[in-house]
């Protein structure tokens, strides 16, 4: 029956439609990036100004603090930049992220120790996501 059609309703083709377009706009916006060739120099003082970011003041979050990311720290696809998230939990004790034990990822042991929730990218829920609290700071909107 490879003739049939599937029917969808209109709510599943907006959707659909919705995930079409915001994955265009992503691989649009990777493509535009342009790519800036570094020096070494420039790249050892890039690596050490990152390295004094995630190690600078460490903060003690608490449920219901809002935070975003510190510059340069964003790891993650979500939260973007300057989006406020609200801190759901702190981990009693932090857990290291193994992502399947795969050494070449970013996350590859990667404390966790903080859950922040933040409003999905449609606005009708909230999601949670497990994250290094190194790499926030106070929300400054």
């Amino acid at each position: 029956m490879a003739d049939e059609k599937v029917s969808t309703t209109v709510d599943e083709e907006s959707f659909i439609d919705k995930i079409l377009a915001d994955a265009s706009e992503f691989a649009r916006s990777e493509d535009e990036k342009e790519e800036k060739e570094l020096t070494v120099q420039e790249q050892i003082e890039e690596a050490k100004s990152a390295y004094r970011i995630l190690n600078s003041e460490q903060y003690k979050f608490k449920p219901g603090d809002i935070i975003q990311f510190k510059p340069g720290m964003k790891n993650t696809y979500r939260p973007a930049y300057g989006q406020p998230v609200i801190v759901s939990r702190v981990l009693e004790t932090p857990f290291i992220q193994m992502d399947n034990n795969d050494t070449g990822t970013p996350y590859f042991n990667t404390p966790v120790d903080i859950v922040v929730l933040m409003l999905s990218r449609d606005g009708e829920g909230w999601l949670e996501f497990h994250q290094d609290s190194r790499r926030y700071m106070p929300f400054e909107g």
